[in-house]
């Protein structure tokens, strides 16, 4: 038995991007919604990841630190984005923060999420 290459360790997850909204007579309409399937490797945040994003998301009940070849993407309050959602363990994940690691054989994207409020 081998050592695992970062794949093995990695699982498939559903992603739901958003497309631009828009506003017309003081009405929003939320941009189409698409989902894409990503390999990641999702493992716990630590209380201090969460301490560092916006006050609203370090009221979180739960993070997920997210690691993928894929670039997840956070909400763009200028272009009208909202952040990319992760299903992962039946719940809906709102990604936080981003960072590249541009590693050459190990060029990375690390995502924070936090749990969006159950219905």
């Amino acid at each position: 038995m081998g050592i695992p290459t970062p794949n093995e360790k990695f699982t498939d997850v559903t992603v739901k991007r958003y497309a631009a909204g828009s506003w017309s007579d003081g009405e929003y309409t939320a941009g189409a919604e698409t989902s894409v399937s990503i390999r990641a490797s999702i493992q716990p945040a630590k209380p201090e990841e969460l301490q560092n994003l916006s006050p609203a998301a370090q009221r979180a009940s739960a993070g997920i630190k997210i690691y993928s070849e894929s670039l997840l993407r956070t909400a763009n309050e200028s272009t009208g984005v909202q952040a990319d959602r992760v299903v992962w363990a039946g719940e809906n994940w709102e990604i936080q923060f981003v960072s590249r690691h541009p590693l050459s054989a190990l060029a990375h994207y690390k995502a924070i999420a936090t749990r969006l409020d159950r219905a």
